[in-house]
């Protein structure tokens, strides 16, 4: 039998043991208790004001937990990323409280429907590398203050309606790497203070209404990778000082008003891959040393005032997939060395003045997607050489002088979905076998001298959207079964010889425009087009040159 000391000992265990945990549970519960220090509790108050978070109970969520938001170790906020997650109605900057997160590090409003100006209490966040506010709505000028944020590292402001001109103080960023300003209405010129953002490796300012000349300082940022300056208003020459950005991998300065000559010194950007000079006024021929840029990938030189001959120098660019040098006045051949080009998807040559004969190797090309020699003045035809080209889906050889037949060859490549010969001197019947090219979307045999029948197996291509055989020697009724193409908009059949009435079946549902005019068509014009929605307030041409009766049908 335990003596009573023993049982003393153990009852006073026990009572201690009780006290103990007591002390701890109590001291727990006092630390969860313990309220948020004053800084913290601002900025989660800062965070509700902005009702940005509405579908977050304030009482029973911690902020740090919230949607896009990111806290470090002590719970204050350092980012904010609300990208494209909901739209906000009435959503303003004006509302963020900027002072009061010290420790914001990230921001992020991108597509989030923000109005209004940006405030500039932003120059607050003194401890930013990256804003982005792009996608949105905001408008007014850039305020002063963003030259504040000294740690920033990538701005991004493009898409939205900012207007004024680009602050010379945004040359205080010394540590800005990347530099978004597109798509907005920003004017005036571009200042020569971004040549001390020695760290830039991204300058985009396409899209706006700047003007003047490029500041020679620009070409001083030696860490430049991507350039865009293009859909704006600048002019003059481009400088030969170009060649020092020797990082470049994309230059864009497309639809401005630059002038030439296109210079060798382009030739020192060897790591570049896209090149995008389109629709400026530069007025020279195309560099032979352009073929020493061998990394390229899209080169764009369309609507360039360009001249002088295609040199043969590009068919070193055997990494080309995607060439434009269409809507220039680029005179002479077209350079055997051109089939070198293996990895050409896209060949766009048109509206020059190029001059057969083109070399057969052209079928050497077999990744060609789409190839245009539209609006030269080649003679010879070389439908034979393109049967090799296989992956073809677009091909466009209008607007030339190409004589004979249509060789059926040209049906072998099932892919096509474009196929225009318009504009040629092409005789002959059309072949049997174009209804074998059953993807067409759009064909156009306008313009030629094409005679015989409409064939009715036509009816196969389906997914015919624009059937133009107008301005030929076509003669014959028409073909109930062209009305069998559901997807048909433009019926183009005007100045042939066709004869007997139009047929009275369904017509497409989605055809605008119907020009039968100037043919030998009789009869009474069907009440079933009447019964065409889409037709209606477009073009209806069946009176001139036909002998129709006038019952039954009105639009």
């Amino acid at each position: 039998m335990p003596s009573s000391v023993s049982i003393s000992l153990v009852i006073l265990v026990w009572i201690t043991t009780i006290i103990i945990i007591n002390h701890v549970g109590s001291a727990n519960t006092s630390t969860v208790a313990k309220p948020q220090s004053p800084p913290l509790a601002q900025e989660a108050k800062a965070l509700n004001q902005t009702e940005w978070w509405w579908w977050n109970e304030e009482s029973t969520s911690s902020h740090c937990k919230w949607h896009g938001i990111v806290c470090n170790d002590g719970g204050s906020v350092i980012e904010i990323n609300l990208s494209r997650t909901y739209w906000y109605e009435e959503a303003q900057l004006r509302n963020f409280s900027f002072s009061s997160f010290p420790n914001l590090v990230g921001f992020k409003l991108a597509g989030m429907g923000l109005y209004g100006s940006i405030p500039p209490e932003i120059g607050s966040i003194s401890k930013l590398t990256y804003l982005n506010l792009s996608w949105n709505s905001l408008s007014g000028e850039l305020p002063l203050s963003l030259a504040k944020l000294t740690q920033l590292e990538k701005l991004d402001i493009s898409f939205n309606q900012m207007s004024g001109p680009i602050p010379l103080q945004l040359g205080n960023l010394s540590s800005l790497v990347e530099l978004y300003l597109a798509g907005n209405y920003f004017s005036g010129t571009i200042p020569s203070t971004l040549g001390l953002l020695t760290c830039l490796t991204h300058l985009d300012l396409h899209s706006n209404q700047i003007n003047g000349t490029i500041p020679s300082e620009i070409y001083n940022l030696k860490n430049l990778m991507a350039v865009d300056l293009g859909t704006n208003n600048l002019l003059g020459p481009i400088s030969s000082k170009i060649g020092k950005l020797k990082n470049l991998v994309s230059l864009d300065l497309s639809n401005n008003m630059l002038t030439g000559p296109l210079l060798h010194t382009l030739s020192c950007l060897t790591n570049l891959t896209h090149l995008f000079l389109y629709s400026n006024k530069i007025n020279s021929p195309i560099p032979l040393e352009i073929g020493e840029m061998r990394e390229l990938r899209h080169l764009d030189l369309h609507n360039s005032s360009l001249s002088g001959s295609i040199p043969s120098t590009l068919g070193l660019l055997t990494c080309l997939i995607y060439l434009d040098l269409g809507s220039n006045q680029i005179n002479g051949t077209i350079p055997s060395e051109i089939h070198n080009l293996k990895n050409l998807m896209n060949l766009y040559l048109d509206t020059n003045n190029l001059i057969s004969p083109i070399s057969p190797k052209i079928g050497k090309l077999k990744n060609l997607v789409s190839l245009d020699l539209s609006n030269n003045m080649l003679t010879r035809p070389l439908f034979h050489t393109l049967t090799n080209l296989r992956s073809l889906v677009n091909l466009h050889l209008g607007g030339n002088f190409f004589n004979g037949t249509i060789p059926t060859e040209i049906c072998d490549i099932k892919g096509l979905m474009t196929l225009d010969l318009g504009e040629n001197n092409l005789s002959g019947p059309l072949p049997y076998e174009l209804s074998q090219l059953t993807r067409l979307q759009y064909l156009n045999l306008s313009s030629n001298k094409l005679s015989g029948r409409i064939l009715a197996n036509l009816q196969n291509l389906v997914h015919l959207s624009v059937l133009d055989l107008s301005l030929n020697k076509l003669s014959g009724p028409l073909p109930t079964q062209l009305m069998n193409f559901h997807a048909l908009e433009q019926l183009l059949l005007s100045h042939n010889n066709l004869t007997g009435s139009i047929p009275r079946v369904a017509y497409p549902f989605k055809l605008t425009t119907i020009d039968l005019s100037h043919n030998l068509l009789s009869g009474e014009i069907p009440p079933q087009l009447g019964n065409l929605s889409f037709l209606r307030g477009f073009l209806l041409l069946f009176w001139a040159g036909n002998n129709y009766g006038q019952q039954g049908f009105t639009l």
